[in-house]
């Protein structure tokens, strides 16, 4: 089966955390890291996030900050119920970049129809393992042209990449912040650090502004 290059990105706390609370937006990174990640997002065939990050955050996922890529990512969101709302920031902001929604048979058939008639393609995958069976989801992806995935959150859609082998790259933002125990983990369960999902770091860690880029590369868990 092919699938595409994949890529996660996330934004963490020196004490390896990605929110100050469950459901509640938060930004980690100043604007310098900011500008980098639209560079890299501008590389890519596609930028995807999950259902709930796309909730919270009502994100555009276009590349902006004055970068002009070759062709503007498709914006995809893997939302196993349709749970993204028609109202969505992405849905209408007028961009050319195509919105692909991956649902599953869960999802009601108002929410999908109702995506549709917005604009967005609505693809149906099989379910998987809390939520939409990621493996289906990239080779169809793959299917729609897209070669290469740069996915943005949130942590539980990264770690199940991670932890399905299906990312080959990982961009981790450390912001000089501490969230406490009360934040969000950015990797659930005992893996508390990409190398214990098996990851490596390559190069030396970049400097942008007050935050630091590590990029890692997947070595197998």
């Amino acid at each position: 089966y092919r699938r595409p290059y994949v890529a996660l990105k996330l934004a963490v706390s020196l004490d390896g955390r990605i929110a100050v609370r469950k459901g509640e937006r938060t930004f980690l990174t100043g604007d310098e890291a900011n500008r980098e990640v639209h560079r890299l997002r501008s590389g890519f065939d596609a930028v995807l996030v999950g259902g709930e990050t796309a909730c919270i955050d009502d994100p555009l996922l276009t590349v902006r900050h004055g970068f002009d890529p070759r062709i503007q990512p498709t914006r995809v969101v893997a939302d196993p119920r349709a749970k993204l709302s028609p109202d969505a920031s992405m849905l209408g902001d007028g961009s050319e970049a195509p919105v692909v929604v991956f649902a599953t048979e869960a999802a009601p058939a108002e929410r999908v129809e109702g995506l549709g008639d917005v604009g967005a393609r609505v693809e149906i995958v099989p379910q998987g393992g809390g939520g939409a069976n990621l493996g289906k989801m990239l080779e169809r992806c793959w299917h729609l042209g897209l070669r290469s995935v740069f996915c943005e959150g949130g942590a539980r859609l990264a770690t199940a990449l991670a932890r399905e082998g299906l990312a080959q790259r990982f961009y981790v933002f450390q912001a000089p912040v501490t969230l406490g125990s009360q934040g969000v983990p950015a990797f659930e369960g005992e893996s508390s650090t990409p190398e214990g999902l098996g990851w490596s770091s390559r190069g030396e860690p970049m400097q942008f502004g007050p935050d630091v880029l590590i990029t890692y590369d997947y070595q197998g868990g």
